[in-house]
């Protein structure tokens, strides 16, 4: 049964595509992660690069900011990430899978006990990613960064 919902929930994002393929932020609003390096104590063993960017409603509302690291655990490619809103009034973490344009994961607020399921598609354009997410609840939000490899 979570598997129909699932892909129910997938086949009613598929028109975001286009949309999310189209949206690009201003590079003066992309957090850089040129100054990062790896380290243990910095990114988990599985870890294989790191990506950073905003969030927001659409590319003129921006909302906050957020950082994280890609990889593979085993077969499966994982994200983890911190995000934070622009005046740092709320934050907390995502995390999920991700693959062939799609992100499945969660979304935690630190502090308190909330935590929902999101879904949503990406695209990949050199060193530069733009993702439409969309949570159980709320408004879909739009995600854009850069990427590296360690």
């Amino acid at each position: 049964m979570k598997k129909v919902i699932m892909l129910l929930l997938i086949s009613l994002l598929l028109p975001l595509v286009p949309i999310s393929t189209s949206v690009v932020i201003q590079n003066k609003t992309v957090m850089s992660i040129e100054d990062e390096t790896r380290s243990a104590k910095n990114y988990p063993d599985w870890a294989e690069g790191g990506f950073a960017g905003v969030w927001g409603v659409n590319r003129e509302k921006i909302l906050g900011q957020f950082k994280g690291v890609y990889g593979h655990k085993g077969r499966i490619p994982v994200f983890v990430a911190k995000w934070n809103t622009t005046n740092n009034s709320k934050k907390g973490y995502i995390k999920g899978i991700f693959g062939r344009g799609y992100v499945i994961g969660i979304m935690n607020l630190t502090g308190e006990e909330i935590s929902f399921r999101i879904a949503g598609l990406y695209t990949v354009s050199g060193d530069k990613f733009v993702a439409r997410i969309m949570g159980w609840r709320g408004t879909p939000l739009l995600a854009a960064g850069k990427f590296r490899q360690f």
